[in-house]
């Protein structure tokens, strides 16, 4: 409708969703409840007025006339969520070359879903960006480990903590399934792993299938990998003891078990593998929310048997299973025997925690304040950091978050 239009026309200081789909829905709606005027762009959505900061438009996003129509140019924030990443990417593009008509400098965070093409986003962010790029605070993100991020320091508060130390290990989680969260969980937990205290982060990642996808990733990622760290590239001559290595490289040790993991801590398999030390949490992420349903509550039960019950009354020390849901809550967390269970279950949607991170999330701030503090006056400011060294920032403040 025109008077909708021109409604959007006149809008100053909004954000821009690009692609109204589940994600965006859910960052449209976690931005309005944040105090923010938002705008969603898609092709098979209605035009029409949502609430009072809420619009919705109807547009190609691949056209030419999407900056002029969606008022990209006093637009405080721009989100390029359509699900093919070559579309964002294009879309950037489009968006670096009119950089001009862009009053307020917004951020612009761009969607992509293959890790190898992450690095070619981040590149273009980064320090390979033209003057153009690097005059603006782009932000290529990875809807997985966007939401595993808020994952691990919203549910982590023990992770650090000392409940069953022993030797070089400072404590122990498990990770169940191989969904992309799962793999987002475990690359998280590498990424700030190098700042645990007196010694690493002992990770298990159960269920099947796991060993193929850990070969994988470690391909990738040679952090997760001991075997990536030789003496010899250290340049150790003095025969210093295989565990001096181990404490200190790499900053997380990773078991697979290869094998159902309720079973697994029924037969006493994950106890030998932890040294008798039970995990302080443990994520559950299937691709189907029902399989975590029923892998949450009988893991609840299987790693709850081996840690004696409260005194009547009393209250153990409790340890966190997280099921992470793809599309809604079930209520599994709530059970009439809730206290006496020694790991409490707890639920939260990929969507939800997604956007929750990308509105809320604190370690941002966290990371622009280091920088203000450590940074040379005289150098760039936080906006004009290469992609990469605000990276850095974000992850010493995602451990200090924690």
């Amino acid at each position: 409708p025109y008077w909708v239009r021109r409604a959007v026309a006149q809008l100053d200081g909004h954000h821009v969703i690009i692609g109204y789909g589940e994600l965006g829905k859910r960052l449209a709606s976690e931005l309005v409840d944040a105090g923010s005027t938002v705008l969603a762009v898609d092709l098979s959505a209605q035009t029409a007025r949502m609430a009072e900061r809420f619009f919705v438009l109807q547009h190609n996003a691949m056209q030419p006339t999407l900056m002029g129509e969606a008022n990209f140019g006093r637009a405080v924030a721009i989100y390029l969520l359509l699900p093919n990443e070559r579309d964002n990417l294009a879309l950037l593009d489009a968006i670096v070359a009119d950089v001009n008509e862009l009053q307020k400098n917004p951020k612009i965070h761009v969607r992509y879903q293959s890790r190898h093409l992450g690095q070619m986003f981040a590149d273009l962010a980064g320090h390979k960006a033209g003057a153009a790029r690097s005059s603006l605070d782009i932000r290529p993100f990875n809807p997985f480990d966007l939401a595993a991020r808020g994952l691990i320091n919203s549910f982590a508060p023990d992770l650090y903590g000392d409940i069953d130390r022993a030797g070089p290990i400072t404590q122990t989680v498990m990770i169940v399934g191989t969904s992309a969260i799962a793999e987002s969980i475990l690359l998280r937990l590498a990424r700030i792993g190098i700042y645990s205290p007196g010694g690493k982060l002992r990770v298990i990642w159960a269920g099947d299938g796991t060993s193929d996808a850990f070969a994988r990733l470690s391909a990738d990622y040679p952090a997760l990998n001991p075997d990536a760290y030789p003496k010899e590239l250290w340049g150790d001559t003095s025969g210093a003891s295989p565990t001096f290595f181990e404490l200190q490289l790499p900053p997380i040790k990773v078991e697979t078990v290869d094998a159902p993991a309720a079973l697994s801590v029924r037969s006493g398999r994950i106890s030998k593998l932890c040294d008798h030390q039970l995990p302080a949490a443990v994520y559950v992420c299937h691709d189907s929310d029902v399989s975590n349903a029923i892998e949450a509550r009988d893991l609840q039960v299987a790693l709850s048997q081996r840690l004696p019950l409260p005194a009547q009354g009393g209250r153990t020390p409790q340890r966190l299973i997280l099921a992470v849901q793809n599309h809604a809550t079930l209520g599994i967390a709530n059970t009439p025997a809730r206290d006496r269970f020694a790991y409490q279950i707890e639920e939260e949607t990929f969507c939800a925690v997604f956007a929750k991170t990308m509105v809320t999330d604190r370690a941002d701030r966290l990371a622009m304040g280091y920088h203000a503090v450590y940074a040379d006056p005289s150098s760039r400011t936080w906006l004009k950091e290469p992609f990469f060294v605000k990276e850095s920032n974000r992850d010493l403040a995602d451990h200090l978050a924690i």
